[in-house]
């Protein structure tokens, strides 16, 4: 018998809600692992992703303030 994991999709505001748990509040892993429901190296992806999503944008701001002042 062959067990089947369901492939769950999450939108984008859910998936950076989840990460700003660790990111923000200072959750481990395992927590949010454990009350969603979730593995850590999905979340692990997420707070990745969500970290460099942050660094463009600092980096877009950064250009933006170097062209009005």
């Amino acid at each position: 018998m062959v067990l089947q994991i369901a492939n769950k999709k999450y939108d984008k505001a859910f998936k950076e809600s989840i990460a700003r748990l660790s990111l923000e509040e200072g959750r481990t892993l395992s927590s949010i692992s454990k009350e969603y429901n979730i593995t850590k190296s999905t979340i692990n992806g997420w707070i990745k992703r969500t970290l460099e999503t942050i660094i463009v944008i600092l980096i877009l701001d950064y250009q933006i303030m170097k062209i009005c002042f």
